[in-house]
């Protein structure tokens, strides 16, 4: 019996050391508002990728840490992540990773005062992730230009993504827009 709790608890610790995972629970803990839980996965995660050269997942990871960074107000370490995204980002097939890098870098741009260019950025971002299919992207990308508006045209249009998240299944989602507009 001894040995079997002995497997058990070697397979989860080799699970947990899957940098894949990491991401995820990071991701996870930064839904949970647990953004050091997050920045200490993502940070494990990010040593693997930059051992393996693995561009594509490095950048993702980095964009975790973003959104962990911003949690804490830690808007320097988020703009350190961006730039250091963005060294790598370009020469990445595909327009899902551009699309997840550009959403995080108008966030962050947009913090604390919003910038015309990131706006306009995110809307090209929507724009082109609906082209493309990823309508999880789109929201994503509507839900960050939303939250970057004021007053009344930010709550109607926190609103509107709340519904079609919502209407589409992206329950999570559309629960953060609605959180954001106050409603």
């Amino acid at each position: 019996m001894q040995s079997t709790a002995h497997d058990f608890k070697h397979n989860v610790d080799e699970a947990l050391a899957d940098p894949n995972l990491q991401d995820s629970l990071a991701n996870l803990n930064i839904e949970k508002r647990e953004f050091a839980n997050a920045e200490k996965l993502a940070l494990q995660a990010l040593d693997f990728y930059l051992e393996t050269k693995d561009a594509p997942d490095e950048v993702s990871v980095r964009c975790t840490l973003v959104q962990a960074y911003l949690g804490m107000q830690r808007k320097k370490d988020a703009e350190e992540q961006i730039l250091k995204a963005r060294e790598r980002v370009y020469g990445l097939q595909g327009p899902f990773p551009l699309a997840v890098f550009s959403i995080q870098q108008a966030i962050v741009e947009n913090t604390p005062k919003p910038s015309t260019a990131a706006i306009a950025e995110l809307k090209k971002v929507e724009a082109a992730m609906r082209k493309a299919g990823s309508l999880q992207l789109a929201l994503e990308a509507r839900r960050a230009r939303a939250e970057a508006l004021t007053g009344l045209a930010r709550k109607s249009e926190l609103k509107a993504v709340a519904e079609e998240a919502r209407r589409h299944g992206y329950l999570l989602l559309a629960r953060k827009a609605t959180e954001m507009s106050g409603a």
